[in-house]
């Protein structure tokens, strides 16, 4: 979804949006759903590295909110601890939460909304809306104690 609005504009509604949107998981986003490899990580306390995989020509607009929501099918899998709650509430990238975790299958569902901005000055900005799947096994004598997550964001 490419929207070309005022950048000042733009910032007050992505803020209101933001604001006034449900806290209930929300329906799939407009450029659909997107499951990513799975995981396998050790049972005890974890890592969730979430990055972003920009194009050169794009960066996060400066000073607008982005906004990302996870939910995890099996919760007695996967849980965020408090310190990642308040970490989602003002997110920078690359970003890195701490959940708990005990052996089992889940899927993880990370949803983001993004502002993007051209790096070259065009003054062409964007708001990104995507459902990232992760398959998550935890079993014990799994090697990593991370779940890496690259979001692919690529150019309208």
């Amino acid at each position: 979804m490419t929207l070309k609005i005022p950048k000042r504009s733009g910032r007050l509604l992505v803020w209101l949006a933001l604001m006034l949107a449900p806290a209930t998981p929300h329906p799939a986003p407009p450029e659909g759903v997107r499951e990513l490899a799975p995981q396998q990580t050790a049972p005890g306390e974890v890592t969730l590295e979430l990055s972003l995989a920009l194009s050169p020509d794009w960066q996060l607009t400066p000073d607008a909110p982005q906004s990302v929501r996870l939910s995890v099918r099996d919760p007695g899998v996967l849980k965020l601890t408090p310190a990642a709650d308040e970490a989602l509430r003002h997110p920078r990238f690359p970003l890195s939460l701490p959940l708990t975790a005990a052996p089992g299958r889940t899927v993880l569902t990370v949803d983001l909304v993004l502002n993007l901005c051209r790096t070259d000055g065009k003054g062409m900005c964007l708001i990104r809306e995507l459902r990232l799947l992760v398959p998550v096994t935890v079993a014990a004598g799994a090697a990593s104690r991370t779940v890496q997550v690259t979001v692919p964001l690529s150019p309208p």
